[in-house]
């Protein structure tokens, strides 16, 4: 039978006893009791001090355990107490998608602010190495804190999203956009965008933006169907708006936006003037090709393929005047 009796007579070997919740300390049972039931933070907000549902040890002078009053709940032991912080934290960040609600974080692993927010910036700096904290994955532990970290998300109100979106503006729209969306969303808008790039201008690490960046390249399935817009994933047409802006905004598209702009420019003003007649693509490259011949039939004096190549070149004129 555990010894549950409140008997306040001193034993000298005992130098105090130790809140298994907290680990703060009294000098008797009867006054760590009273701390367990009336403490009202951390784990043993609800306990019953006369029935906690852990051990409560008694250390002697000696720093060495004298006596332990064991737990006598009922109540199931709660499934990450074996975890320690620093692999619920991680297992938190990846059940996350990366990005977890930190305050979130704190409640459930009992951390400081301090330590979680070190923790996860050493992580996606890159300054403790992928090798290290996949080796803390668990994923049992992760599908429980996955379901944990949901209870933290805020309800749905379709009239204050309403608000939000005629309000927000597109440096909102990034900051408050998961990191994952963010850098799907600059995929979309340029593939070949220097990674580094785009990391600084989205305010995520490199290592994020390389491993996204990479599996959507290797194209499974998935990821092409979300590269085509087919998965509800995809992020949403203001996302990649103010995404784009940003990009443009910190050079990530330097040079790259430009020549893009040129081709849709060349072949918009190309399809309006022939009206699908010649292929937008190709009619500014079948014009040069024919100047060209023209130039070298009047250089060799070729007068066939000069005649030939200027009936041309005089063909496709009446036919952009005609579609314009």
């Amino acid at each position: 039978m555990p010894d549950n009796s409140l008997s306040t007579s001193p034993d000298t070997d005992i130098q105090e006893w130790v809140c298994p919740y907290c680990e703060q300390t009294r000098q008797s049972l009867p006054e760590i009791r009273d701390h367990i039931t009336e403490s009202t933070e951390g784990a043993h907000r609800g306990i019953d001090g006369l029935k906690p549902t852990r051990d409560i040890l008694a250390y002697g002078t000696n720093g060495e355990i004298v006596d332990r009053v064991e737990g006598v709940s009922t109540e199931p032991a709660d499934p990450i107490d074996e975890y320690d912080k620093r692999e619920i934290i991680i297992n938190s960040w990846l059940a996350a998608d990366r990005d977890p609600n930190r305050r979130a974080v704190e409640a459930i692993s009992d951390a400081t602010q301090q330590y979680v927010s070190k923790l996860l910036n050493d992580i996606e700096s890159g300054e403790i190495p992928r090798e290290t904290w996949v080796e803390a994955i668990d994923y049992g532990l992760k599908d429980e804190l996955e379901e944990r970290l949901r209870q933290y998300e805020p309800e749905d109100d379709t009239e204050d999203t309403m608000s939000a979106q005629t309000t927000a503006t597109a440096e909102d729209i990034v900051e408050e956009a998961p990191k994952k969306d963010r850098i799907i969303a600059a995929h979309r808008i340029s593939p070949s965008a220097d990674k580094q790039a785009v990391a600084d201008a989205l305010g995520v690490s490199y290592e994020y933006v390389r491993q996204i960046f990479n599996d959507i390249d290797s194209a499974p399935e998935e990821w092409q169907k979300l590269r085509d817009g087919d998965l509800d994933e995809d992020p949403e047409p203001e996302l990649r708006d103010a995404v784009e802006q940003r990009l443009v905004d910190s050079g990530a598209l330097v040079g790259e936006q430009e020549e893009q702009s040129e081709i849709v420019s060349r072949e918009r003003a190309s399809a309006e003037q022939v009206k699908g007649m010649v292929r937008a693509s190709e009619i500014d490259t079948v014009i040069e090709k024919l100047e060209l011949l023209q130039e070298q039939a009047e250089y060799t004096q070729n007068g066939d393929a000069e005649f030939v190549a200027k009936k041309c070149i005089e063909w496709l004129d009446e036919l952009i005047e005609q579609a314009e």
